[in-house]
């Protein structure tokens, strides 16, 4: 089977999409029930989604990249070019049309855009707290649990060859059994700074990256039965949204994990069903900028106090337009820089 032909970047480019929606819907119609808000309903969660691709893909990429010096060049390729730009588009925006005083406040600014451009996207000063919805990128957070995600995997891959994948397993179990530790316990003000921490940490989410690796450990088995069973995996997926959403999680960064085995498999069957059909997206990437930018002009649109659905409208377009010139501009011209590592794989 060939492995490497796939829809993952269109799937990507879709999850993307329902975090936009999600935001969109939430911040600039305040959540109000539209016709937005059943399109979210409808869309697999996007964060989740992110997570299970990013395990499949980036665990066969370390797999196949030969060094640790690849691995670490073209994962930076990959995300740190688009997120200084975001970073750059950000300053810019809350400065002139928010008029954030970025040197009145230097210290915190300085730390701030060092948290950004590196790994610490979680951080937000009380400074930046009166403009927009008051984090001026929030769903960057994502960023900082991915790079530690792509910091796990060559410790991971080192154990798993030592005591067998046995190793992946249990990682995974355990960040599941954090997840439902985690989710019993309310994050509140006066929270110690390790479980604020904790919540940004990858160890609550790492399961649903562990998830994409096993599947890719085990994509001779998964993919063929996933894609033999594709639509009827798709209806159960759906009608079980539709009828158990009020006792089963969906919609979340942390879904049940029945749930989301069945959403795996589904994501996975389709990725793989008839293939060849969208090759287009595969030189035209914009679901990494659809999801970095959106939150800059959802803020924008917010402090010039734009109404709803145009504001909606507004933001979908505007991050279309910067997602695309990012990918043109920016990151296809570095993604030149990258080492090839996934090659097709057939069984």
């Amino acid at each position: 089977m060939n492995l490497k032909t796939n829809h993952l970047n269109l799937i990507r480019l879709i999850a993307a999409t329902q975090v936009l929606i999600l935001h969109a819907q939430n911040h600039l119609n305040k959540g109000d029930p539209t016709l937005t808000a059943g399109i979210v309903k409808a869309l697999p969660p996007g964060v989740p989604v992110f997570f299970l691709i990013s395990g499949f893909l980036i665990y066969w990429s370390y797999e196949n990249c030969g060094s640790f010096k690849i691995y670490a060049q073209n994962r930076s390729l990959r995300i740190f070019p688009g997120l200084w730009s975001v970073t750059i588009l950000g300053i810019l925006t809350a400065a002139l049309i928010g008029q954030v005083d970025f040197l009145g406040h230097l210290k915190q600014a300085t730390i701030w855009l060092f948290a950004q451009a590196t790994m610490f996207q979680f951080y937000n000063p009380e400074f930046l707290r009166e403009y927009g919805c008051g984090t001026l990128n929030g769903s960057l957070w994502t960023i900082s649990v991915e790079l530690q995600f792509y910091a796990i995997v060559p410790v991971l891959y080192f154990l798993e060859k030592k005591v067998g994948v046995k190793a992946l397993v249990l990682a995974t179990v355990a960040s599941l059994m954090l997840q439902m530790v985690l989710g019993h316990m309310k994050l509140e003000a006066g929270n110690p700074l390790w479980l604020k921490l904790a919540y940004v940490s990858a160890g609550p989410f790492f399961w649903m990256f562990g998830m994409g690796a096993l599947a890719h450990r085990f994509s001779h088995i998964i993919v063929p039965f996933a894609k033999q069973y594709v639509w009827l995996l798709v209806a159960f997926y759906f009608t079980a949204q539709f009828f158990l959403k009020n006792y089963i999680e969906f919609g979340t960064n942390n879904p049940n994990p029945i749930c989301f085995a069945m959403l795996s498999l589904m994501i996975l069957g389709l990725a793989y069903t008839k293939p060849g059909i969208f090759n287009a997206f595969k030189r035209f990437d914009i679901s990494y900028g659809i999801y970095v930018y959106h939150m800059i002009i959802v803020n924008i649109m917010l402090h010039i106090q734009c109404s709803f659905p145009l504001s909606f409208w507004l933001t979908l377009l505007i991050t279309t337009a910067c997602a695309t010139l990012s990918w043109f501009v920016i990151e296809k011209p570095m993604l030149r820089f990258k080492r090839r590592t996934l090659h097709a794989v057939k069984s």
